[in-house]
């Protein structure tokens, strides 16, 4: 068993850099870390965040005072403690607790504090089998690994029959907000969409066009080492045994890292071979890339993209893709300098909530509410509108998301056509996590009167 009181170290860090807010985890430094303690500390991290709403009741039950009482530090050694001790089995309990006292340090009360606390949380415990595919909704008993659960000693969750909003919240980690769109959007299926949001991803693989087949790049990804490989079309999901950058498919250039709906959005736009292409959010350039492999190099894609971190990261991707059809562009520091000319097609995969990839993304769930939401409505639908204005008669537009609310989804093609009658809707799709085992997202295809 790996040593863990290295990255517990780390994690406390992360954990308080983003208790403080200097940090957003889905995006932090403390990926840097190489090896397997990289993916170690990421499990930590982030099963404390996806988490934490739970792990925040189950300490309240054993907390001999308010929670916000407890300082900082210690709380969220605390949080890593219960993570542990609650969804990581295979770890013994002394260890866990051993190793979050000594995260103390020389602090003799709040040492004497996370050992009490600790122990009695181990001491409320019971392991259980879990049957395959019942999602448990009582008030004491916790899904921690497939096939596997924890009985509490004490209630720590609503009654799911009175307060299923409440109740799919804090076990799921999701904001009230959230819960209560998805009892409205799919009242049948809403614990499985909330459990899918909070289950941990693993990276997908894209096959490279006119390369492997999925099940050829599945039995590749096994033979370099991969682990828990699975077919999700259009791509593959995998764990790799370390950096990805390492891993021989990828180094080959088999394949790209690439989510599900994000592979499909390319093909969407049923490019063809010499066509002048627009993706108006082009960074980190995955889908202009992805377009590239689509003509075969033979065309025009300008590839949109703003000074700033991933800007940058587009001009390093292009240039090590070697095609020669992408040309990158630079909307400026307001984002208004559109490149010159119509297109034959263009792609709008607008900035979201991220909400069909909460189990990738998962600090994102903090941010899902009414306010936030109905922003990003408004900066969709313009950057819908400046990509419609791009389109030639007869010409193509998708645009495209990754979430699964209507209200970025639907909602803001059906605005978009209610003012702009010259374009009409071809197709449409919306992908749930919890009915394609992958991620979710959406796309519409509209089509310019000729």
């Amino acid at each position: 068993m790996q040593d863990l009181a290295p990255v517990r170290k780390l994690a406390l860090m992360a954990l308080m850099k983003r208790h403080h807010g200097k940090t957003d985890l889905d995006r932090a430094e403390y990926l840097g870390v190489r090896g397997a303690g990289r993916d170690l500390l990421q499990e930590v991290v982030l099963g404390v965040r996806r988490n934490i709403f739970l792990i925040d009741a189950i300490l309240q039950q054993h907390l001999p005072a308010r929670r916000d009482a407890t300082h900082a530090v210690t709380l969220n050694v605390l949080r890593m403690g219960v993570h542990d001790l609650v969804f990581r089995e295979r770890v013994p309990a002394a260890i866990v607790v051993s190793e979050c006292v000594d995260l103390c340090g020389g602090h003799r009360k709040a040492r004497g504090f996370v050992n009490a606390i600790l122990r009695r949380v181990a001491e409320s415990i019971t392991r259980i089998d879990l049957e395959a595919g019942v999602i448990p909704l009582d008030r004491r008993t916790i899904e921690t690994a497939p096939l596997r659960g924890a009985v509490l000693s004490m209630d720590v969750l609503p009654d799911f029959a009175t307060q299923p909003a409440e109740h799919l919240s804090r076990r799921f980690t999701l904001t009230p907000w959230f819960v209560a769109e998805l009892l409205k959007m799919l009242p049948l299926e809403a614990a499985a969409a909330a459990r899918a949001a909070s289950t941990r991803s693993r990276p997908a693989f894209r096959p490279r066009v006119g390369g492997p087949t999925l099940l050829e790049l599945a039995d590749e990804l096994r033979a370099a080492g991969c682990a828990e490989v699975a077919i999700h079309a259009p791509v593959v999901a995998a764990r790799a045994p370390g950096a990805l950058r390492d891993l021989k498919p990828l180094v080959e250039r088999r394949c790209s890292v690439q989510d599900a709906t994000a592979a499909e959005a390319a093909p969407f736009l049923n490019a063809a071979a010499g066509e002048r292409i627009l993706d108006l959010c082009a960074a980190p350039g995955g889908k202009s890339l992805h377009l590239a492999e689509l003509l075969a190099d033979r065309g025009t894609i300008v590839a949109c993209h703003r000074a700033g971190r991933s800007g940058a990261q587009l001009l390093q991707n292009i240039a090590a893709s070697g095609f020669q059809c992408v040309q990158a562009h630079d909307l400026g520091a307001d984002g208004m300098r559109m490149p010159e000319g119509l297109f034959d097609a263009v792609l709008v995969d607008a900035p979201c909530s991220n909400s069909g990839v909460l189990a990738k993304r998962v600090d994102a769930r903090f941010r899902l509410d009414a306010e936030n939401i109905g922003e990003l409505a408004r900066i969709q639908q313009t950057l819908l509108r400046r990509g419609a204005e791009r389109v030639r008669p007869g010409g193509r537009l998708v645009y495209s998301t990754c979430s699964v609310l209507p209200q970025e989804n639907e909602a803001v093609i059906k605005a978009f056509l209610a003012e702009t009658p010259e374009f009409t809707l071809d197709a449409e799709f919306t992908r749930h996590p919890q009915r394609t085992g992958r991620d979710g997202g959406y796309a519409a295809r509209l089509v310019r009167k000729s």
